[in-house]
């Protein structure tokens, strides 16, 4: 059998949580067992399979914590480190734009730092193995806070329109309906299709920007509206002409 154990401080215990989602039914059905636990600050995800699998479910483990360290340690790491612009929705949405930008080089230095056994605690690999990391990430925080011009809402947009266009495509097509108080999101990527409501702006940008996607369809409920406005002029002014509009 081989054993395995993935932790992290409780404070992000979603993605151990959706590690535990993703892989517990599939590692049962493959003669293993998989547990979750959140004990003394931590939360942690074990499993045991048999070795014909180790290779297997090594990968899956490995593309989680990559995922992880992306979407939540760069993505902070960014938003401590570059001084806050006074629009919420754009600067969050251009955190997530750089944080995801050049994650393909960040993807292969991580496989190249981790080893697989054992127990592996996220936040220490994080905060010892991935100095040099986060020093290249120091890099672009300083070349940003240094220059005033890019902190402006026009430059932000233009910079993102940018990002997402040199960026690696997510979702091949985006429904987004447009309602009261309420956005409603439906996207298809190239393996599965998921839903998410959005009550504010700032998630649902942060989202679009991670999905990227080929095709966004966009529909506005004529009797409940939403703020439409603010949400059709950045998706149009990030995304151009990836942008239909439904009836």
């Amino acid at each position: 059998m081989f054993e395995l154990m993935v932790s992290t401080v409780f404070e992000k215990q979603d993605y151990i949580s959706d590690l535990f989602k993703k892989l517990g039914s599939e590692i049962k059905k493959d003669g293993g067992i998989a547990a979750m636990q959140n004990h003394s600050g931590r939360s942690s995800f074990a499993l045991a399979v048999p070795s014909r699998k180790k290779e297997y479910y090594k990968s899956k483990i490995l593309e989680h914590i990559i995922f992880m360290i992306i979407d939540d340690y760069k993505f902070n790491y960014f938003k401590e480190s570059i001084a806050v612009y006074d629009n919420e929705v754009i600067f969050e949405s251009f955190l997530k734009a750089i944080s995801i930008f050049d994650a393909e080089a960040d993807k292969e230095y991580i496989k190249n730092q981790i080893e697989l056994k054992g127990e592996i605690l996220v936040d220490s690999f994080y905060f010892f193995k991935l100095m040099p990391l986060r020093s290249k990430w120091k890099r672009t925080a300083d070349i940003i806070n240094q220059n005033q011009i890019l902190k402006s809402k026009s430059s932000m947009l233009e910079v993102l329109k940018y990002l997402t266009a040199m960026s690696e495509n997510f979702s091949m097509e985006t429904n987004i309906v447009l309602s009261k108080k309420q956005i409603k999101l439906t996207s298809l990527s190239k393996c599965k299709r998921f839903k998410r409501n959005f009550s504010g702006i700032s998630l649902f940008m942060t989202e679009m920007i991670k999905l990227n996607p080929v095709k966004i369809n966009l529909k506005q409920d004529a009797e409940e509206k939403f703020d439409s406005d603010e949400v059709a002029d950045m998706l149009s002014k990030i995304f151009d002409d990836k942008i239909y509009l439904t009836n």
